[in-house]
């Protein structure tokens, strides 16, 4: 598909449920979802991720942000294969590997990070910082 000159990649799923009725096959459902791919990262100063590592809080539930050389990364404390790459848009904004989420870290008026905006298909939740972790790397 082209958009005012520009190529546009889009993958979709289809699904389509079909019953017997009356002696012949009618489609009851049909059902088609767009596959999220991830962007190009952008080049950011990794020593800049450091900005935002820690750990941060939405009621009882606690989100880790580490960073690994040059690679930034979120879990939910306590569940399991939970990690994911987050993905730089800018410095502030981050894709979830493989979803259509994002990561917006939220900055006072000196600079510091003092949460995330976690978008979620138009909605936003916000994380409050409750610590700073000491990165390795």
């Amino acid at each position: 598909m082209d958009v005012f000159g520009q190529p546009l990649h889009v993958l979709y799923r289809d699904t389509h449920v079909f019953v017997r009725r009356g002696g012949g096959w009618k489609m009851v459902v049909w059902h088609y979802v767009e596959i999220p791919k991830d962007p190009v990262p952008i080049a950011v100063d990794a020593r800049r991720f450091d900005d935002v590592v820690g750990e941060y809080a939405f009621g009882d539930r606690r989100y880790l942000v580490t960073r690994r050389g040059g690679k930034l990364f979120g879990a939910r404390a306590g569940k399991a294969g939970s990690e994911t790459e987050l993905i730089p848009e800018s410095e502030t904004v981050f894709a979830v590997r493989g979803s259509e989420f994002r990561k917006i870290f939220v900055r006072d008026t000196s600079g510091r990070v003092t949460g995330i905006v976690d978008r979620r298909k138009g909605s936003d939740v916000l994380w409050t910082r409750v610590q700073t972790e000491k990165t390795s790397g």
